[in-house]
């Protein structure tokens, strides 16, 4: 899923991008940023290094501060709506 000029795409496997219409990404990601949660990841560690089908990578662990997150939203959501004149 790609949000590209105000429009939500969408690709299954390796098909072609199509528009979804009638679906809005700013609910559960302001301004189509689907990585927000990174704002609040915290205690990142790096578990032991694998490799299946001779490609090496590194699982990663976290935890999500959800207070954090809430807030980043929150904040998000405003400057949105603001920039929209919905809030006062």
């Amino acid at each position: 899923m790609k949000m590209e000029n105000g429009k939500t795409l969408v690709r299954k496997g390796a098909g072609e991008w199509m528009e979804e219409p009638g679906f809005s990404a700013d609910g559960i990601a302001p301004q189509g940023d689907f990585l927000a949660f990174l704002s609040a990841v915290r205690a990142v560690k790096a578990n032991a290094p694998e490799q299946r089908a001779g490609i090496h990578f590194t699982r990663y662990s976290f935890t999500i501060d959800g207070p954090a997150f809430a807030l980043y939203i929150r904040d998000q959501l405003q400057a949105m709506m603001l920039a929209k004149g919905e809030l006062a």
